[in-house]
């Protein structure tokens, strides 16, 4: 197998492919038991750490179960779904996320899908419900939008949370922004007139 790639160095994109092509091999032979395959597919993984986040996202494994479900498996459906989901993680998450950003992004978009979900569900279902089904119905879906709300309150509170400390101070009529170095005065000449010096 390849040497480990930190990180910091940059694969090249034939590497990559390489790589790829490798962990095809691997995967193929490790479904049938094989263990060397499966430390090199381990090898190769951990060389691509991207995908091994894709294969071992939970969070996309069911997202895609509840893509499957929601689309009634059209094609054209799934793909467009898959799209959108992705769009909306990223644009939840913005430009260079942290960890805990990206994490929270997810989060919004699972819920925001499981809630969709369920509205369809009940929304297919509705000719037949009887009362007791839509009682049921309702309160999952009050419990879904609570999770959902929920995810969007702890993503908003991460960046709060992340963003720097801003100080406004008033120095006589001047004022200065600090963002957490040294504070810095510039003598007002006014000031003492103000005072009566």
């Amino acid at each position: 197998m390849s040497e480990v790639v930190s990180p910091q160095d940059e694969m090249s994109p034939e590497k990559r492919r390489g790589l790829i092509a490798e962990l095809r091999e691997s995967i193929a032979r490790a479904q049938d038991g094989d263990e060397e395959a499966i430390a090199n597919m381990e090898a190769s993984l951990e060389q691509i750490p991207s995908l091994a986040r894709k294969f071992g996202s939970l969070n996309l494994l069911v997202d895609q179960g509840f893509t499957e479900r929601a689309t009634g498996y059209d094609p054209v459906k799934k793909k467009s779904l898959t799209i959108t989901l992705k769009q909306m993680r990223e644009e939840l998450a913005g430009p260079n996320p942290s960890p805990l950003e990206t994490l929270g992004a997810e989060r919004v978009v699972s819920c925001w899908l499981q809630l969709h979900y369920a509205e369809l569900l009940y929304e297919c279902n509705l000719p037949k419900i009887v009362l007791t089904e839509d009682d049921y119905y309702q309160r999952r879906l009050d419990r879904l939008h609570r999770r959902y709300l929920s995810a969007m309150r702890s993503l908003a509170q991460v960046r709060k949370l992340l963003k720097p400390k801003v100080a406004q101070i008033n120095i006589g009529e001047k004022q200065q922004i600090n963002t957490g170095g040294a504070l810095q005065t510039t003598p007002n000449p006014d000031a003492g007139r103000a005072l009566g010096q």
